[in-house]
């Protein structure tokens, strides 16, 4: 206990030295609070996501829309030389589906893509986030 009391208090410490230990402690204070954030993003998705059953409805196609395939680059350090990075990303296919005034995209392979209209009426496996409500679609069938 007396640990945890030294290190949540140390930052503050700092503060009351001189102007380079005062740098010090704002950093040490920037940091929990980057901590801080991080474990409470943890703990939204985990509330958000963890333990929910998929449900399935029926829902309708309001979108389709396919992405050719392409390739990205960037620079990477490896040591200290720069080499280029260089990944392809294969043709996708994704139908954006309508659940009870929600929508998602979810991604479909190209047979399906090619067969489904939109307007259609599919059946839609989902989830819904506990916290925000929000709809996501795990898949979908005709």
């Amino acid at each position: 206990m007396n640990f945890c009391k030294c290190i949540l208090l140390a930052p503050f410490e700092f503060m009351r030295e001189d102007w380079t230990s005062k740098c010090v402690g704002v950093m040490m204070l920037c940091f929990y609070l980057m901590l801080l954030s991080v474990v409470a993003c943890g703990v939204y998705w985990g509330l958000e996501n963890i333990f929910i059953d998929n449900k399935t409805t029926d829902g309708i196609v309001i979108g389709k829309s396919f992405v050719p395939a392409h390739k990205t680059s960037s620079m990477i350090f490896i040591g200290k030389m720069m080499v280029p990075n260089v990944i392809n990303h294969p043709n996708s296919w994704v139908v954006e589906v309508r659940v009870s005034n929600k929508t998602d995209f979810v991604g479909v392979d190209e047979n399906f893509y090619k067969s489904v209209l939109n307007g259609q009426m599919v059946h839609v496996t989902y989830k819904t986030g506990r916290v925000s409500g929000r709809l996501k679609v795990v898949g979908v069938q005709k």
